[in-house]
Protein backbone atom coordinates (compact mmCIF):
# COMPACT_ATOMS: atom_id res chain seq x y z
CA UNK A 1 0.00 0.00 0.00
CA UNK A 2 2.95 2.35 0.72
CA UNK A 3 4.33 1.68 -2.53
CA UNK A 4 1.39 2.75 -4.32
CA UNK A 5 1.09 5.76 -2.62
CA UNK A 6 4.68 6.35 -3.11
CA UNK A 7 4.11 6.12 -7.11
CA UNK A 8 1.09 8.28 -6.51
CA UNK A 9 3.41 10.87 -4.92
CA UNK A 10 6.13 10.74 -8.02
CA UNK A 11 3.69 10.87 -10.59
CA UNK A 12 1.41 14.16 -8.73
CA UNK A 13 5.25 15.26 -8.46
CA UNK A 14 5.85 14.53 -12.50
CA UNK A 15 3.06 16.29 -13.31
CA UNK A 16 3.83 19.52 -11.65
CA UNK A 17 2.40 19.54 -7.89
CA UNK A 18 4.14 21.19 -5.33
CA UNK A 19 5.01 19.09 -2.03
CA UNK A 20 2.07 21.37 0.14
CA UNK A 21 -0.48 19.82 -2.98
CA UNK A 22 0.78 16.53 -2.51
CA UNK A 23 1.04 16.74 1.28
CA UNK A 24 -2.31 18.05 1.67
CA UNK A 25 -3.71 15.52 -0.83
CA UNK A 26 -1.80 12.27 0.31
CA UNK A 27 -1.66 13.46 4.13
CA UNK A 28 2.25 12.91 3.79
CA UNK A 29 4.64 14.84 5.29
CA UNK A 30 7.23 17.12 3.65
CA UNK A 31 9.99 15.23 5.25
CA UNK A 32 9.19 12.00 3.57
CA UNK A 33 8.16 13.62 0.45
CA UNK A 34 11.81 15.38 0.50
CA UNK A 35 13.45 11.79 0.90
CA UNK A 36 11.58 10.30 -1.70
CA UNK A 37 11.84 12.75 -4.04
CA UNK A 38 15.70 12.78 -3.60
CA UNK A 39 16.42 11.00 -6.39
CA UNK A 40 13.74 11.73 -9.31
CA UNK A 41 15.12 12.87 -12.79
CA UNK A 42 12.57 15.23 -14.71
CA UNK A 43 12.87 15.65 -18.51
CA UNK A 44 13.06 18.76 -19.89
CA UNK A 45 9.00 18.62 -20.70
CA UNK A 46 8.15 17.75 -16.85
CA UNK A 47 10.71 20.71 -15.34
CA UNK A 48 8.80 23.27 -17.55
CA UNK A 49 5.33 21.84 -16.42
CA UNK A 50 6.75 21.68 -13.02
CA UNK A 51 8.15 25.77 -12.79
CA UNK A 52 5.41 26.87 -14.95
CA UNK A 53 2.90 25.39 -12.03
CA UNK A 54 4.60 26.66 -9.31
CA UNK A 55 4.55 30.04 -10.71
CA UNK A 56 0.57 29.97 -11.10
CA UNK A 57 0.54 28.76 -7.42
CA UNK A 58 2.79 31.59 -6.36
CA UNK A 59 0.43 33.89 -8.38
CA UNK A 60 -2.82 32.52 -6.98
CA UNK A 61 -1.32 32.99 -3.51
CA UNK A 62 -0.55 36.76 -4.32
CA UNK A 63 -4.01 37.66 -6.01
CA UNK A 64 -5.28 36.11 -2.57
CA UNK A 65 -3.56 37.93 -0.21
CA UNK A 66 -4.03 41.15 -2.48
CA UNK A 67 -8.04 40.17 -2.19
CA UNK A 68 -7.84 39.65 1.85
CA UNK A 69 -6.09 42.63 2.13
CA UNK A 70 -8.81 44.80 0.25
CA UNK A 71 -11.73 42.96 1.71
CA UNK A 72 -9.61 43.75 5.47
CA UNK A 73 -9.56 47.05 4.19
CA UNK A 74 -13.05 47.70 3.09
CA UNK A 75 -14.57 45.88 6.17
CA UNK A 76 -12.57 48.58 8.42
CA UNK A 77 -13.38 51.57 6.58
CA UNK A 78 -17.39 50.14 7.12
CA UNK A 79 -16.67 49.86 10.85
CA UNK A 80 -15.10 53.13 10.87
CA UNK A 81 -18.12 54.84 8.86
CA UNK A 82 -20.63 53.08 11.19
CA UNK A 83 -18.68 54.01 14.61
CA UNK A 84 -17.39 57.56 13.10
CA UNK A 85 -21.11 58.37 12.33
CA UNK A 86 -22.45 57.43 15.64
CA UNK A 87 -19.58 58.84 17.62
CA UNK A 88 -19.75 62.07 15.64
CA UNK A 89 -24.21 62.15 16.43
CA UNK A 90 -22.89 61.54 20.49
CA UNK A 91 -20.19 64.36 20.39
CA UNK A 92 -21.53 67.02 17.86
CA UNK A 93 -23.37 68.91 20.85
CA UNK A 94 -20.01 69.19 22.75
CA UNK A 95 -17.94 72.54 22.38
CA UNK A 96 -14.80 70.69 23.31
CA UNK A 97 -15.38 68.25 20.54
CA UNK A 98 -16.23 70.76 17.74
CA UNK A 99 -13.39 73.08 18.84
CA UNK A 100 -10.59 70.51 18.75
CA UNK A 101 -11.79 68.69 15.22
CA UNK A 102 -12.08 72.64 13.78
CA UNK A 103 -7.99 72.81 15.31
CA UNK A 104 -6.82 69.54 13.60
CA UNK A 105 -8.46 70.53 10.08
CA UNK A 106 -6.67 73.87 10.05
CA UNK A 107 -3.42 73.04 11.77
CA UNK A 108 -3.18 69.41 11.61
CA UNK A 109 -2.55 66.79 8.51
CA UNK A 110 -2.14 62.92 8.19
CA UNK A 111 -0.23 59.80 6.59
CA UNK A 112 -1.44 56.70 5.55
CA UNK A 113 -1.55 54.79 8.98
CA UNK A 114 -0.38 58.71 11.63
CA UNK A 115 -2.60 61.86 12.26
CA UNK A 116 0.08 64.87 13.14
CA UNK A 117 -1.17 68.15 14.93
CA UNK A 118 1.67 71.21 15.18
CA UNK A 119 1.68 74.34 17.36
CA UNK A 120 4.34 76.40 18.69
CA UNK A 121 1.43 77.38 21.35
CA UNK A 122 1.92 74.91 24.54
CA UNK A 123 -2.06 76.33 25.58
CA UNK A 124 -2.84 75.05 21.85
CA UNK A 125 -1.19 72.02 21.90
CA UNK A 126 -2.82 70.78 25.52
CA UNK A 127 -6.29 71.28 24.11
CA UNK A 128 -5.44 69.10 21.51
CA UNK A 129 -3.50 66.40 23.70
CA UNK A 130 -6.99 66.41 25.79
CA UNK A 131 -9.40 65.95 23.07
CA UNK A 132 -7.48 63.31 21.80
CA UNK A 133 -7.68 61.65 25.10
CA UNK A 134 -11.61 62.32 25.79
CA UNK A 135 -12.51 62.12 21.91
CA UNK A 136 -10.28 59.94 20.09
CA UNK A 137 -9.35 57.52 23.22
CA UNK A 138 -5.85 57.97 22.50
CA UNK A 139 -3.43 58.52 25.69
CA UNK A 140 -1.04 60.96 26.22
CA UNK A 141 1.57 57.82 26.21
CA UNK A 142 0.73 56.97 22.76
CA UNK A 143 2.00 59.88 21.29
CA UNK A 144 5.21 61.35 20.00
CA UNK A 145 6.22 64.57 19.98
CA UNK A 146 9.23 66.25 17.53
CA UNK A 147 10.22 69.75 18.11
CA UNK A 148 10.91 72.25 15.07
CA UNK A 149 13.46 74.66 15.45
CA UNK A 150 16.18 77.05 14.59
CA UNK A 151 19.75 76.28 15.47
CA UNK A 152 19.95 79.37 17.30
CA UNK A 153 18.26 77.93 19.94
CA UNK A 154 18.93 75.11 22.35
CA UNK A 155 16.33 71.92 21.35
CA UNK A 156 17.28 70.86 25.09
CA UNK A 157 16.26 73.84 26.69
CA UNK A 158 12.72 74.07 24.24
CA UNK A 159 12.34 70.01 25.01
CA UNK A 160 12.48 71.26 28.58
CA UNK A 161 10.32 73.97 28.19
CA UNK A 162 7.48 71.82 26.10
CA UNK A 163 7.74 69.41 29.09
CA UNK A 164 7.48 71.72 32.16
CA UNK A 165 4.46 73.02 29.78
CA UNK A 166 2.06 69.92 28.64
CA UNK A 167 1.72 66.33 30.43
CA UNK A 168 4.44 64.93 28.04
CA UNK A 169 7.91 63.19 29.31
CA UNK A 170 10.89 63.10 27.40
CA UNK A 171 10.62 59.86 26.00
CA UNK A 172 8.28 60.72 23.89
CA UNK A 173 10.06 63.03 22.23
CA UNK A 174 12.00 61.87 18.47
CA UNK A 175 14.44 63.14 16.85
CA UNK A 176 14.26 67.04 16.62
CA UNK A 177 14.20 69.19 13.43
CA UNK A 178 16.81 72.19 13.52
CA UNK A 179 16.54 74.34 10.46
CA UNK A 180 19.36 76.92 10.05
CA UNK A 181 18.46 80.76 10.25
CA UNK A 182 20.64 83.91 10.36
CA UNK A 183 17.40 85.80 12.03
CA UNK A 184 18.49 86.22 16.20
CA UNK A 185 15.61 84.96 18.63
CA UNK A 186 14.10 87.90 20.26
CA UNK A 187 14.38 88.63 24.10
CA UNK A 188 10.67 88.31 24.33
CA UNK A 189 9.91 85.88 21.75
CA UNK A 190 9.52 81.94 21.88
CA UNK A 191 12.20 79.87 23.05
CA UNK A 192 10.66 76.32 22.32
CA UNK A 193 9.51 76.23 18.39
CA UNK A 194 7.05 74.01 17.05
CA UNK A 195 6.02 70.74 18.74
CA UNK A 196 4.42 68.36 16.09
CA UNK A 197 2.14 65.53 18.02
CA UNK A 198 2.06 62.22 16.00
CA UNK A 199 -0.15 59.65 16.81
CA UNK A 200 -0.49 56.38 14.95
CA UNK A 201 -3.12 53.95 13.83
CA UNK A 202 -5.08 53.56 10.51
CA UNK A 203 -8.32 53.39 12.72
CA UNK A 204 -7.92 56.86 14.47
CA UNK A 205 -7.71 58.09 10.90
CA UNK A 206 -10.41 56.57 9.54
CA UNK A 207 -12.43 58.14 11.96
CA UNK A 208 -11.24 61.57 11.46
CA UNK A 209 -11.92 61.34 7.89
CA UNK A 210 -15.61 60.44 8.72
CA UNK A 211 -15.51 63.42 11.40
CA UNK A 212 -14.17 65.35 8.75
CA UNK A 213 -17.05 64.69 6.20
CA UNK A 214 -19.90 64.94 9.19
CA UNK A 215 -18.59 68.62 10.45
CA UNK A 216 -17.87 70.14 7.16
CA UNK A 217 -21.81 68.79 5.92
CA UNK A 218 -22.83 70.29 9.67
CA UNK A 219 -21.18 73.23 8.93
CA UNK A 220 -23.32 73.92 5.26
CA UNK A 221 -26.48 72.57 7.18
CA UNK A 222 -25.80 75.43 9.69
CA UNK A 223 -24.78 77.96 7.54
CA UNK A 224 -28.55 77.97 5.04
Amino acid sequence: MSVSIKEQALLMRKNGATYSEISLKLKLSRGLLSKWFQGITLSPLEKEGLLKHQKEVILRSRNKSKLSRQMKKVFGERQALVGGQKSFKKFQSDTRFLVGLSMYLSHGSFGNSYLQFSSSDEEVVQIFLDWLIRFLGVPVSATRCRIYINNNISHLEAQSAWIRKIAINDKQFLKPVIYKTRQKTKENGSNKGFLQISVSGINNIRTLNVWKKLILSYYHQVKR
